[in-house]
């Protein structure tokens, strides 16, 4: 609750400025000349007197809400009073500043943090009340009739600031109404108005952005944003929906760090997939660089942390539809998370286990009905048992990492597909796609080169030969030209060498590459180098020849 001096503080801050103004308040000429001292003794009175009036309606609001709304409304009434006293054009301009600042500070203070039902149709609970064979309490009726009572006077009190604001708008808002054309004839002082009524609509969209009327409120500071007769009101409205978007920016930095402690601290409760997919949807957002970049943190803790691979599997899947969906052409850092994957091992086409379905079937044609039956219940809850337990299956981790690292290899290809395509087809000139996948390569080429152990065999040639199209038309730069080679060499330490491909070119390759490498060089590239010589002479030494051996060291030692 606020105190009558708090309510009535901010909108009598610059009350002792209005006097003396010419032009700001109407004057209205009298039978009888009055000297500036009777002009003011008699303004000042007034406005004690308003004041004393309004800073009374305020408080009562503020106490008991639900009793004086009819306080309320008496306070709204005085922005429409228009006396036949001469004298009530000296007062006129601080009637609608204080009405307005004290009904800010009311309604401020009054309204709920939810949006209320607009209409209440009282015949339908009639009747429904007879159905049921029961009666609304009173005390449900009272909070309806206050309910309604309140957003009737919100909608009175928007309307009365929209009209403040339409006194300086040009075109048909200005011809809606000339109630301060008639009362003020200043320009300025309706400018003053103006900058009031906009303030106050900025305080409200700002501290209750769910009530009601919201769109009515957005429309009025949108539309005034573009006024170019009156910049500094245009400026206070740009600042407005500034400040809007900084507080829904604050609103979806709390929801994604929720969103993220609650998948890493319960990653195996209800409505998982829901979480990582409104996390990995939002790791793609360009217009918001740091919630993108919370989220692919949040997808690296996830693919460090799951020992299983059950929830990586899914955002894996979930990354590799987003790449689609997008027509590649997201932020490479989406898929520099896989990095983050801890795969070591996969299963084999040899090595998956397969059930004697012969001796399955022997068995079961001894059994009876009653015994078949007996069976399957006791499988199911072997299943089930086998679920629940706390040691994980080396089994299931096994399949689900087997199925990530298809679902990684199926999006690195199609990548390099469409890279493919852009580089050598008939486009010569670099477009925005050339640069969307060329930013993309870095990724996809380090993802390959770490997972190349796991590379099944029937993709070796298809992929050694795109590779080596891409090191040989100078598309890439030094750093995923390394990537390329230790990719190679890395399946060539596997069951490469029974590949019929001549692989001096890749040597070749790699000992141009030493020459560009000196004290200045990236630490990062300067280890992915040593892992292809380690890969290509240690590892390979018996298909190296001697003098290969001394020509790479001839070259390392310059």
């Amino acid at each position: 609750m606020h105190n009558n001096e708090d309510i009535m503080d901010e909108s009598m801050q610059t009350q002792d400025m209005d006097v003396g103004h010419e032009g700001q308040e109407e004057e209205v000429a009298t039978d009888k000349p009055k000297s500036l001292v009777q002009l003011y003794a008699q303004r000042v009175e007034r406005l004690a007197e308003l004041k004393s009036k309004i800073a009374g309606y305020s408080t009562a609001v503020i106490t008991h809400p639900e009793i004086n709304m009819n306080r309320l409304r008496d306070l709204l009434a005085m922005f429409d009073i228009k006396a036949d006293d001469p004298e009530f054009g000296l007062v006129f301009f601080s009637i609608q500043k204080m009405v307005a600042l004290a009904a800010l500070e009311v309604f401020r203070d009054i309204l709920p943090n939810y949006r209320l039902k607009e209409k209440i149709n009282e015949e339908e609970d009639e009747q429904n009340s007879r159905k049921k064979n029961f009666q609304l309490k009173k005390q449900t009726k009272r909070l309806r009739e206050y309910e309604k009572s309140l957003i009737q006077l919100y909608r009175l009190y928007l309307n009365r600031l929209q009209r403040m604001v339409d006194a300086v708008s040009a075109g048909k808002a200005a011809k809606k109404s000339n109630f301060y054309e008639e009362m003020l004839s200043s320009q300025k002082a309706r400018h003053r108005l103006a900058t009031i009524g906009i303030k106050c609509m900025s305080q409200l969209v700002l501290s209750h952005p769910h009530f009601n009327f919201r769109q009515q409120l957005v429309e009025a500071i949108v539309q005034m944003m573009a006024n170019n007769r009156h910049k500094d009101l245009a400026d206070m409205c740009c600042q407005t929906m500034l400040s809007s978007q900084k507080a829904r920016h604050r609103l979806a930095t709390i929801g994604i760090k929720c969103m993220s402690q609650l998948v890493l601290s319960h990653p195996h409760f209800n409505f998982r997939q829901q979480l990582v997919e409104a996390i990995v949807q939002m790791m793609a957002n360009n217009r918001h660089k740091d919630l993108a970049d919370m989220c692919c943190q949040t997808v690296e803790r996830i693919y460090r942390t799951d020992k299983l691979g059950e929830i990586s599997l899914e955002a894996v899947k979930l990354t590799a539809k987003l790449v689609k969906q997008r027509d590649y052409r997201l932020d490479p850092k989406v898929l520099k998370t896989l990095l983050s994957l801890r795969i070591k091992e996969v299963k084999q086409k040899e090595e998956l286990n397969k059930k004697d379905m012969r001796k399955m079937r022997i068995r079961l044609n001894l059994m009876s009905r009653k015994d078949r039956k007996r069976n399957k219940r006791m499988q199911k809850l072997d299943n089930q048992l086998l679920e629940t337990e706390a040691q994980e299956s080396q089994l299931r981790k096994l399949d689900f990492h087997t199925q990530i690292l298809n679902q990684i290899f199926v999006t690195y290809f199609r990548v390099l597909k469409h890279q493919k395509e852009l580089m050598f087809g008939d486009n010569s000139q670099l477009t925005d796609d050339h640069k969307w996948f060329k930013a993309l390569l870095t990724p996809v080429l380090e993802g390959l080169s770490k997972f190349a152990q796991l590379i099944n065999v029937e993709f070796f040639f298809d992929l050694i030969s795109l590779l080596y199209e891409l090191i040989r038309d100078k598309h890439l730069d030094s750093h995923q030209t390394l990537h390329c080679l230790h990719t190679v060499f890395t399946i060539l330490s596997r069951e490469g060498h029974a590949l019929n491909i001549d692989f001096q070119r890749f040597y070749s390759e790699l000992y141009v590459k030493l020459a560009e490498f000196g004290a200045t060089a990236d630490a990062a590239d300067v280890e992915i180098l040593l892992s292809c010589l380690n890969t290509m002479i240690i590892k390979r030494k018996k298909q190296m020849t001697h003098n290969r051996v001394l020509g790479f060291i001839k070259r390392l030692s310059t």
